[in-house]
């Protein structure tokens, strides 16, 4: 039997991306700037994506981030394009935290800086789609096995400091309650310059 897998979705796992100068940079700027608390959890808290401190932090980042996401945009739009990362900012879990099920509109790639360790409780989970519009059966079973047809969600295995995860943006993913000491990381969402199809274009700023 051939089976076809049809129409995967890429996630990349970048490792050592950052060194230890540029992480403690990024830690000392998100334990200073991230003081927002999130909406859906209080020992959740993040930095303000579009101000000086985020062009900051954009500074020490882009030349590290610019050619793997230039990667990552050709295996998506199957060309190399030029690409802006048009929003960056720090997010920081104390124990307890946890960032609710979303995805990044107006974005195509959304990424994660993981600057501190991250326990085992809050690696991020990726889910398969969130809700139906029609009647839904699934098979569940002491003996049925989880493969990539029929999964449902996917944790990341365990990122290091330093490491780098990109994905498209219209995944759901979350941060399930972090039981161990603080998490602090990065997210960025990027755009193309411009995209084409045959004889018009589309710029994006």
């Amino acid at each position: 039997m051939d089976v076809f897998e049809l129409f995967p979705t890429p996630i990349a796992h970048i490792k050592s991306v950052f060194d230890d100068g540029e992480l403690d940079q990024i830690k000392d700027l998100a334990l200073s700037k991230a003081n927002t608390p999130n909406k859906n959890s209080s020992n959740l808290f993040h930095s303000s994506p579009a101000d000086k401190d985020a062009k900051k932090l954009l500074a020490i980042t882009k030349p590290k981030l610019r050619q793997i996401i230039i990667d990552f945009g050709e295996l998506l739009l199957g060309d190399v394009l030029e690409w802006k990362i048009k929003e960056i900012w720090s997010n920081v879990s104390e124990k307890g935290g946890h960032q609710h099920v979303h995805n990044h509109a107006n974005s195509f790639i959304s990424g994660i800086i993981y600057i501190s360790k991250t326990h085992e409780s809050s690696r991020t989970v990726f889910h398969r789609q969130i809700g139906h519009n029609t009647f839904t059966f699934t098979h569940a079973s002491e003996t049925s096995v989880v493969n990539q047809f029929n999964a449902e969600l996917w944790t990341i295995p365990t990122a290091e400091p330093g490491d780098v995860l990109l994905f498209p943006s219209y995944l759901y993913h979350e941060v399930p309650p972090n039981k161990g000491t603080t998490r602090i990381s990065v997210a960025f969402n990027a755009i193309p310059r411009e995209i084409r199809s045959h004889d018009y274009s589309v710029r994006l700023e």
